[in-house]
Formats: structure tokens, sequence, C-alpha cells
């Protein structure tokens, strides 16, 4: 005779905060798995084919946590899938996530102008430099990258990627001939630069101006 046992069955269900969310903002998943033999395990938490969390450990209330920020712009569908123990069936939950669009803010330093061997040797812009953040949720975006330029002709200076704190910096040089310096030198002064950061999926563009100072080589 064969017996056959099937284990007590379990309930898992998920949330999610903040939802909606922004792009690039922490998600904070939440599952809870109930069942009569207090269940213990893991639970791996999933969206189509993208692994958020791995086997996160249930903690003594059958509770298991993944904070993840990698889901682009849309509307998804996350699971929650308890691996089940020695007493407990396996089971899963889902819920709706939805991410919008995040909104950039680029705020510029001022920078110094100068003409290298009074315009002989061409023109370094040094400290140009401008920080870049998520301002829906007012953190600092590292890894992207803002283009420098003079605001007069849209005279193209330098780019560079911000890091980790949000900000990109660069020194520019160039040499347009003794009197291109000059006037190079001049309209920077007068008009200054302008800091872009280009829209990508999940944020919007933004530009800031900043002065440039006079200085010597």
């Amino acid at each position: 005779m064969t017996i056959s046992s099937t284990l007590p069955p379990t309930n898992t269900s998920v949330t999610s905060a903040p939802n909606p969310s922004s792009f690039g903002q922490p998600v904070t998943l939440t599952a809870t798995v109930t069942g009569m033999n207090n269940p213990t395990g893991t639970v791996s938490f999933t969206s189509g084919s993208t692994t958020l969390c791995g086997n996160a450990a249930l903690n003594g209330s059958g509770v298991a946590i993944c904070t993840n920020s990698v889901l682009p712009v849309g509307s998804y569908t996350v699971t929650a899938a308890y691996s089940g123990d020695a007493s407990d069936a396996e089971s899963q939950g889902s819920t709706q996530q939805t991410v919008t669009t995040s909104t950039t803010s680029l705020t510029a330093a001022p920078a110094t102008g100068s003409l290298i061997r009074v315009g002989v040797g061409g023109v370094q812009v040094t400290g140009l430099s401008a920080t870049l953040t998520n301002k829906t949720i007012g953190a600092p975006i590292s890894g992207q990258t803002v283009v420098f330029t003079g605001r007069a002709g849209n005279l193209p200076l330098c780019s560079a990627v911000t890091h980790a704190n949000g900000i990109a910096s660069c020194t520019a040089t160039f040499n347009k001939g003794y009197a291109g310096n000059i006037v190079a030198v001049d309209n920077l002064v007068i008009f200054g630069y302008t800091a872009t950061y280009t829209p990508i999926p999940g944020y919007t563009g933004s530009t800031a101006n900043a002065r440039v100072t006079l200085g010597t080589v």
C-alpha cells in the first residue's frame, strides 16, 4: 500500500512601496507567507524574466523583503514565489508596480577662462562642473553624460560623466588662433557657459548656465 502525503498549503501575498515609483527610486517589495506550520525558507522576487531578488529569507514573522530599483519606466507584474519547506507547500503571489519618468535638474558652478601665453597658446577653461539630480526624489544621478558649451556661438568645451555624487566636471582647452582665442574668452566671460544633460528613457533632460571669470595661465 502506498501512502502519499500533501504538504499543508501556504499563502503568499506581496506589496510594494512606493507605488507608483519614479525611475531610479528604490522600491521595497514585501512578501508575507502564511501557513499552519509557521513557514520558513526563502522567497524569490521576479518581474517577467528579470530577477529582482533571489532567495530572500523569511524572518520569524514569515516576511521577506526585497529592495530594488532596476525596473524601467512602465507597468509590471511583480511575482513573489515562496520555496516551501519540509512542512509547508510552495506558493506565490503578485502585485502590479508602475514606474514613471523622473524629472532631472542641473546646477552649474562658476568656471574660469584663461588665455594661454596671452592667446598665442590657446584657451583653457577650468572648473567646468555641474551636478545632476533626480528632482523627483532629490537624489544624485551617477553614470550620465553632461556636455559643456559656451553660450555664445554654442562653443564646444568638453563633456564628462557624473560620479557617485552626481557631479560631472572637466577642463576644456582649445586654440582658435590669436584673435579667435581673445574673442572666445571675451564671449565666455560675458555670456558664460551651459551644461546640458540629454534625456534618456527614464530621465528628462535638463540644462544649467553659469558664469566664467577671467583668469591667467
